[in-house]
């Protein structure tokens, strides 16, 4: 029976085809709580980014969350339309992307109900990941692509990113500006992200460094400070704080 594991600092979990997820003290090995039940085989898990809570996904077609230290479960079950294969949670751990069959899709983990609309391919999802700062998602297929998505809508972002085989595991850069795909087809490729590799005007960089810098560069080179009211207006125009 196949059984998966990952850990977080102290802990470890593992889920299994035998229905359950458990905890373990990683130093000793020794079980932690209580056993977390599910009505078919925990196919994924998933830590919280700060280690408090943990998901489980199922062949049940639920995603599931327990604390990371009792097992004893905690907020709402979330229902998709199918089995669950690969779970993640947003850097702040507002959502859940769970993905299973040919849709992923995001829920709020305060309430458990779903966020925006189901992301689909035409073959069955067997990867995904969160950007760095929660904004998009990206999902890996069978169906030989993978797929930025907006992680509040549900939309599609950008160009379907193309393999000659299916995608079988995805991955952003640590600053988001790139996405890592490995495919079926031998091969790893390396994509940049639209929103951070389009073109800011210069006209518009210039005036962030100088809200950023409180600086001012004069049309003869000269460096000032840049007195507070145009910072403001400057800061306005925008759309940012000062």
């Amino acid at each position: 029976r196949r059984r998966i594991l990952i850990a977080f600092e102290n802990a470890a979990a593992t889920g299994s085809h035998d229905d359950t997820g458990r905890l373990w003290d990683a130093r000793t090995g020794a079980p932690i709580g209580k056993v977390m039940r599910h009505r078919r085989g925990v196919s994924a898990i998933a830590f919280s980014p700060d280690g408090k809570v943990l998901a489980t996904a199922s062949g049940d077609g639920t995603v599931r969350l327990w604390g990371a230290r009792t097992g004893a479960p905690h907020g709402r079950d979330m229902t998709h339309m199918g089995g669950v294969i690969a779970v993640a949670f947003s850097p702040d751990a507002r959502s859940i992307l769970g993905a299973g069959g040919k849709m992923a899709r995001l829920w709020d983990v305060g309430t458990g109900k779903p966020i925006g609309k189901v992301m689909r391919h035409d073959d069955d999802i067997d990867a995904i990941a969160f950007s760095p700062d929660g904004r998009a998602v990206l999902t890996g297929s069978a169906d030989r692509t993978a797929r930025l998505w907006d992680a509040g809508t549900g939309e599609p972002l950008g160009h379907v990113l193309r393999h000659g085989g299916g995608v079988k595991t995805v991955a952003f850069s640590p600053n988001g500006g790139l996405v890592y795909t490995g495919s079926e087809d031998h091969a790893a490729r390396v994509w940049p992200v639209p929103w951070l590799t389009q073109e800011i005007p210069p006209g518009r960089l210039l005036r962030t460094v100088q809200v950023r810098s409180f600086r001012v560069i004069s049309a003869d080179g000269e460096i000032a400070v840049l007195p507070v009211d145009e910072r403001r207006a400057q800061a306005k125009e925008l759309g940012t704080s000062e």
